[in-house]
């Protein structure tokens, strides 16, 4: 059996809060959690991601950046932040995704 230490992955809905100019533009965006990473996954899209982590108070707690070409994914290590609500905000292109995500306490 392959039990993973973490928990369960929970997929993060992810909500367009600023929408593409044209609709064919954007890709495909999905969002998974586990309480120790966060996993960025993109398909039908080419040019720069940049995800943010947003605190309750509104700070930045964590950034990345990587480019995609088509389809691609990028893993973010949350284990350092504090248990709480997080906002994780995606921007692609003139596209902002967003969605919330919980860390509980341990």
């Amino acid at each position: 059996m392959d039990e993973k230490p973490t928990g369960e992955e929970e997929e993060i809905e992810l909500l367009i809060v600023r929408a593409p100019i044209l609709k064919s533009s954007h890709g495909s965006f999905y969002a998974t959690f586990n309480s120790v990473t966060l996993t960025v996954d993109v398909e039908y899209y080419r040019g720069a991601v940049v995800i943010e982590i947003i605190d309750t108070p509104g700070n930045l707690a964590l950034s990345s950046a990587f480019y995609v070409d088509g389809f691609g994914s990028q893993t973010l290590n949350v284990s350092t932040l504090e248990p709480g609500d997080y906002l994780l905000r995606i921007v692609a292109g003139g596209v902002v995704y967003e969605g919330n995500f919980h860390i509980p306490d341990e």
